[in-house]
This record gives structure tokens, C-alpha cells and sequence, in this order.
């Protein structure tokens, strides 16, 4: 996991292994790895709200649009906040290879309690 600006993470899987593949014979990523790391990164956006007083968040929905399969030595997912209102964070993610193309993206909604 990496906060890369005030506005902007990354959680990433540096080494893409057979674990990670999915399909009958397939070495693209499975798509429930990149399900996985953009719920993680969504939920995480929730540290990149400033002042926060939130005791809990979690992940309310998810929409993902897969792009392509993904054949990758390395996966990065980055995510940022799009907008709060009340107690939702609105976020975007997507999903990009060591070469900075984008397989997935999605946009998801957090729902927070504050202390």
C-alpha cells in the first residue's frame, strides 16, 4: 500500500503468481484478485479523507467494467476520492500493468459512521 498524494493510493502485487491466475489454463489474473484489490483500494479511501472521524467504513457498492484480460508480471491498483456527501465516499479505481495500461476500472460507494 502505498498514499501516493493526498488524493491518491496504490495497493499493488508486485509479483504476479500462479496463485493469482485465474481460468481453466489461463495466466491472466483472476478476476476475483481484481475484485479483491479494488474493494481493498476503495476502502482505503477512506484514510484519505482529511480530519476524518470515522470509527468504521465499508464498501456499499462496487461497479467494475473489465477492459481486457490481464497477462502481467505486476498489478497496481490506484484509487482517489471523487466526492463526500453526508456519510458516502464516492471513489473511483482502476487497474493498470507495469506499463501503465488500464484492464479494469470501477467506481464504488463507502459508507462511514463518525465518533
Amino acid at each position: 500500500l502505498q498514499f501516493l498524494s493526498e488524493s491518491l493510493l496504490c495497493v499493488s502485487i508486485p509479483r504476479v503468481l500462479p496463485i493469482h491466475h485465474g481460468g481453466v489454463g489461463s495466466t491472466a489474473v483472476n478476476g476475483a484478485v481484481i475484485s479483491f484489490l479494488f474493494d481493498l483500494s476503495l476502502g482505503l479511501t477512506a484514510y484519505l479523507v482529511k480530519d476524518n472521524q470515522f470509527i468504521f467504513s465499508a464498501t456499499s457498492r462496487i461497479s467494475i467494467q473489465f477492459k481486457k484480460p490481464l497477462y502481467s508480471k505486476s498489478v497496481f491498483c490506484f484509487a482517489k476520492i471523487e466526492s463526500i456527501k453526508r456519510n458516502l465516499i464516492y471513489a473511483k479505481a482502476w487497474i493498470e500493468n507495469e506499463e501503465s495500461t488500464v484492464f479494469a476500472d470501477a467506481e464504488g460507494i463507502l459508507f462511514t459512521k463518525s465518533k
